[in-house]
């Protein structure tokens, strides 16, 4: 595989303004499941959600939150699943570096494939897997809580 680093985030504290980002993280230890490779990356495409409606959903399911400025929320992108469960990976999500944006789709651009890519895309930090919760088997309709 191919590994290199992620760039923090220029504007700390400024607005994310990304509507998709990628996941990529390893299985937690204790909820590694026997029909999985246990030591294989796992990313997907995630669509960042607005505060409300994840607000909205934790509460439905008796998980009343408050979203601060520290915290992102985000979903299984609806149009490329995956599978990869945002709340068990203890992973990071990110997005290609504002100077380096892909003149094609974001869904094309994926870091498993970043070999293929010219050398000029850079990758930035958003967020590290916060917290979620795990309803029939990891539903990508859920949402999880990324810290920034």
């Amino acid at each position: 595989e191919y590994v290199s680093p992620v760039c923090l985030p220029r504007l700390q504290g400024g607005e994310v303004t990304a509507k998709q980002a990628f996941l990529t993280g390893w299985p937690v230890a204790s909820q590694q499941r026997a029909h999985t490779d246990s030591e294989a990356t796992r990313t997907g495409l995630i669509e960042l959600a607005d505060v409300v409606k994840c607000e909205r959903q934790f509460s439905k399911y008796g998980v009343p939150i408050s979203m601060s400025d520290n915290m992102l929320c985000g979903r299984q992108h609806p149009l490329s699943p995956s599978i990869i469960c945002p709340s068990e990976t203890g992973g990071i999500i990110l997005s290609p570096s504002v100077d380096s944006q892909p003149t094609f789709g974001l869904e094309s651009f994926h870091p498993s494939r970043l070999e293929d890519a010219d050398s000029h895309h850079a990758w930035e930090l958003l967020g590290l897997v916060s917290f979620g919760y795990d309803l029939q088997g990891c539903n990508p309709d859920l949402y999880t809580i990324y810290t920034r």
